[in-house]
């Protein structure tokens, strides 16, 4: 990639005398074919690996929706040819690499030449990234929502609308949206069927000598409380 864009930036005679471009008197046409080659023998491999999973019975690697699954529908359709395909992926890589690698790595040279900025940019991120952990311990027990939140009110929950499956903020034991607790489901069924058989074949009673001003529930900072 670097060589192709090194000699597509070269100065070239022939530019300006078309007359020398039959010769290829400096060897930018002969050196620009070589790399293409080679970048073209890298996107084959890919293609065929990519081809053999097409055509092979996984069924569930049959259902993938890149860049190159989509060309590949359109060879199928004989819509496109494998070379031009190859050069379309030559095209997008060509332009969409090097571009922004150099853009990066620029942005990080004048940022070590300037460290007053760079601490304003970190100081940016850490505003807009500041809040990863979500209270929750007072999201539920916000009074604006919940009456008497400090209380142990099961029923409370009876003919409410709101649910712990990640839609209501008000109550998001098991968080929301994409990093939602994937176990939710078994979660739901394990502690139901857990706590109901214990309070069918058990009560519970405090140790001797014990009230309940003697059970400390206090909470203890962690990742859960």
């Amino acid at each position: 990639m670097w060589n192709i864009m090194e000699e597509v930036g070269r100065p070239n005679y022939a530019n300006y005398f078309p007359i020398l471009g039959y010769v290829d008197a400096f060897g930018i046409r002969r050196r620009l074919a070589s790399y293409f080659d080679e970048f073209i023998a890298v996107f084959r491999n890919i293609i065929r690996e990519r081809q053999n999973i097409r055509s092979s019975d996984d069924s569930s690697a049959k259902h993938t929706s890149d860049i190159l699954d989509t060309l590949l529908n359109l060879y199928d359709k004989n819509e496109l040819s494998t070379d031009e395909i190859n050069h379309l992926l030559v095209d997008i890589f060509n332009a969409g690499t090097d571009t922004t690698a150099s853009t990066l790595e620029w942005a990080m040279t004048e940022l070590i030449k300037d460290p007053k900025i760079m601490v304003i940019c970190q100081n940016e991120i850490e505003q807009a990234l500041g809040r990863v952990l979500v209270n929750l311990w007072a999201i539920g027990r916000d009074p604006k929502v919940w009456k008497n939140p400090e209380v142990f009110s099961p029923e409370r929950f009876l003919d409410c609308e709101i649910d712990l499956k990640g839609q209501d903020f008000e109550l998001l034991p098991c968080g929301a949206g994409k990093r939602i607790f994937p176990g939710l489901n078994l979660a739901y069924r394990m502690l139901n069927l857990m706590l109901a058989n214990l309070l069918h074949n058990y009560n519970w009673k405090l140790g001797d000598g014990m009230t309940i001003n003697d059970l400390d529930m206090d909470e203890k900072f962690g990742i859960i409380l």
